[in-house]
């Protein structure tokens, strides 16, 4: 049996049928108030009266932004909700609004629908206003709002705000004591303190870095590492506290356990990228450096266990499990963070060590292996569109021109593919989050510092390249010194709809 697409009274008119937003009255109904066959409810004019009244969007709707929120950023960039809970607390009216306004404002901004697109700013600014009304209270609900908050403030380029409220999420966790273990009640409500906790951990490391400010959470004491997220979220809303069986499900790790092992590592690594701008910091201490981080990394893949090594069977395992994208950040973030390690090593500088070609060539191989799994996720049903990946994909283009400018003849192809598939995927995200704007921006400069320098050591790690690096949420300035005044991309289609644009002018042919 087919479903219908238009309404009974739109097919009997035989006019097309037309709906602004899921669950909703078609608008030849809302304008006639008339009873809509695909919703059987008649639609009438809100009564503003109330400060929530204009923004309240309809169950359908709620239910709509939540899955998109769900499904493209919960478990990437942070982790804060049993969402069987979550999803019991918005059915029956009692989530916390400044959270549920965030979330509605992530969720619009992935939407199909112009009209809650466009409604995004407006949730996310009620969501601010609620916060503020409480920020004085000390509850895990407000270290969650800081945290959706500032996710949301990012991703649209606001990164004063988004530090703001990242520093506020991460005061408020402290003050809580969330990384001390002292959280009472049921598994449920103490896994979700861990993961809030962690959360803010991950923030911590990846947004500081981004605005050059120094990280707040250390490792002297914390929380221990988040469960499996499928045997998570399959616990029920209404588990009580206390119980073998919920204790012993605590024990095993998830995929963001593992995520948080890799964020540690990239902690030591925005620390070794500091110390090579010291003038007193050998090549022997660089190399020393390099060498105990990259047997951290080696120690990490030993002990991944096999059901979650980046191969093409566990990747469609699970997609099936409905976690296919949270598997693939994983491993995206594994190859970004690795090839930060090694990106000293491309431009030969540390000469006096033999193993300065084996680096650049790790370098050269994570960057690559980002690329191609992008590549993969875009054409799977495990797509990443969480902002952060822009900036990965921008390192792993970085690296990629100097494969195009100084590799040989049989990388070319191979390399031009993949830096184009690299700029399709920023285009991707540059339609959610206006930040991939001025990832893109940055990946231009960057280019034009590679075609404009009069030596061939394009990639040396100076003060301008960490800012590049590592600085991802500030303003990159020429190589010369002076800040580019004109916009390298616009947001006119006409001016992003070539990715042949970058590294075009690299191609030696």
């Amino acid at each position: 049996m087919r479903v219908a697409k238009s309404c009974a009274a739109c097919r009997k008119e035989k006019r097309r049928c037309e709906r602004r937003l899921p669950g909703q009255a078609c608008v030849a109904c809302r304008q006639n108030s008339r009873p809509c066959s695909l919703t059987d409810t008649i639609w009438r004019p809100q009564v503003h009266g109330g400060p929530d009244s204009e923004l309240a969007p309809d169950r359908n709707t709620v239910e709509h932004l939540l899955n998109l929120y769900v499904q493209h950023i919960h478990d990437r960039p942070h982790t804060l909700f049993h969402l069987p809970s979550l999803r019991d607390a918005v059915c029956h009216g009692g989530a916390c609004k400044a959270v549920l306004y965030a979330i509605m404002a992530l969720g619009a901004r992935l939407s199909t629908y112009d009209e809650l697109r466009t409604r995004s700013c407006h949730y996310a600014a009620r969501s601010r206003e609620l916060l503020k009304q409480k920020m004085e209270t000390v509850s895990i609900e407000n270290v969650q709002a800081g945290i959706l908050i500032a996710e949301y403030a990012g991703q649209e380029g606001s990164r004063s705000t988004e530090a703001l409220y990242f520093s506020l999420a991460i005061r408020t966790a402290q003050l809580l004591r969330l990384h001390s273990e002292t959280t009472q009640g049921s598994c449920i409500v103490k896994e979700v303190g861990r993961r809030v906790y962690w959360s803010c951990y991950m923030a911590d490391v990846w947004n500081n870095a981004g605005v050059g400010l120094p990280r707040q959470l250390h490792d002297a004491e914390t929380p221990r590492m988040p469960m499996s997220e499928l045997t998570f979220q399959a616990l029920p809303h209404d588990l009580p506290a206390g119980g073998e069986d919920s204790e012993q499900t605590e024990t095993i790790d998830g995929l963001w356990a593992w995520a948080i092992r890799l964020v540690r590592l990239f902690a030591r690594i925005q620390d070794f990228h500091a110390s090579l701008l010291s003038s007193t910091t050998s090549a022997d201490q660089v190399t020393w450096t390099v060498n105990s981080i990259a047997d951290a990394f080696a120690l990490y893949q030993a002990d991944l266990p096999p059901e979650l090594v980046y191969n093409s069977d566990n990747l469609t395992a699970h997609v099936s499990k409905g976690i296919g994208s949270a598997f693939v950040a994983l491993h995206l973030g594994f190859h970004h963070y690795s090839a930060l390690l090694y990106f000293p090593f491309l431009d030969g500088h540390y000469s006096t060590t033999v193993l300065d070609a084996t680096y650049a060539a790790r370098c050269r191989s994570h960057a690559s292996a980002l690329s191609d799994m992008i590549k993969v996720s875009m054409e799977s049903d495990c797509e990443v569109h969480y902002s952060s990946v822009g900036h990965m994909t921008c390192i792993s283009s970085a690296v990629l021109l100097h494969t195009l400018l100084l590799g040989g003849e049989t990388d070319l192809n191979v390399t031009r593919a993949q830096l184009h598939s690299n700029f399709r995927k920023l285009l991707e995200l540059h339609k959610f989050w206006p930040c991939t704007e001025q990832t893109i921006e940055r990946l231009i400069g960057f280019q034009n510092a590679c075609m404009q320098s009069l030596d061939m050591h394009t990639h040396r790690v100076d003060r301008w390249m960490v800012r590049f690096l590592l600085n991802h949420a500030l303003p990159l300035e020429r190589k010369n010194g002076s800040k580019s005044g004109e916009r390298l991309l616009c947001r006119e289609p006409d001016n992003v709809q070539h990715p042949d644009r970058v590294g075009a002018a690299l191609d030696p042919r």
